[in-house]
């Protein structure tokens, strides 16, 4: 393609380097990049490249604070949190992505609106971070507070928390190839 851009390998590498740099486990990522990679050959378009490059910075962003919301609600003595409390906070989490997604739900890679394209990637990245953010203490106690009654007993380990969460921001990014 004479559209100019890299090449897909170096494309692949930039994104496993910004995910895993914030201490992201690769097998938290790999669907992540799934949804973003390109062949190892392929010219990837600059907006593509942008595109990526954001989404695995504020995923990586996603994630630390999702390591940290599991952090408040586990129990220090054990290291691990009641599965009712995780799913909640998981759904407050889920809520907050669903209100930052607005009218871009479907918000895809597009060569003839370049101009749009990073602009719009970056209010959207912004979005996702505001919704992660917007977990204030006082709603994490509400949601700890509505924890006590109902729901799945049991406990879920900060590895299959960190996976939700990640299912949830993952579900939102559109395949590039």
């Amino acid at each position: 393609g004479g559209g100019g851009g890299v090449r897909g390998g170096l494309y692949t590498q930039t994104l496993q380097c910004l995910c895993s740099e914030g201490g992201v486990p690769a097998s938290t990522f790999a669907p992540l990049l799934q949804r973003l990679c390109c062949h190892d050959h392929e010219a990837v378009p600059c907006d593509v490249f942008r595109y990526g490059v954001l989404t695995c910075a504020v995923f990586s962003d996603y994630i630390r604070q999702a390591q940290r919301l599991y952090a408040e609600v586990c129990c220090p003595a054990e290291g691990i949190a009641s599965r009712r409390l995780c799913l909640n906070v998981l759904g407050t989490l889920k809520e907050a992505l669903e209100t930052s997604q607005g009218c871009d739900a479907n918000y895809c890679v597009n060569a003839n609106t370049k101009a749009n394209t990073s602009l719009e990637a970056n209010l959207k990245a912004i979005r996702y971070l505001q919704a992660s953010a917007k977990i204030s203490p006082l709603r994490l106690a509400q949601t700890m507070a509505g924890a006590q009654t109902l729901g799945p007993g049991g406990d879920m380990d900060a590895k299959e928390f960190e996976d939700a969460a990640a299912e949830l921001f993952i579900a939102r990014v559109k395949f590039v190839s």
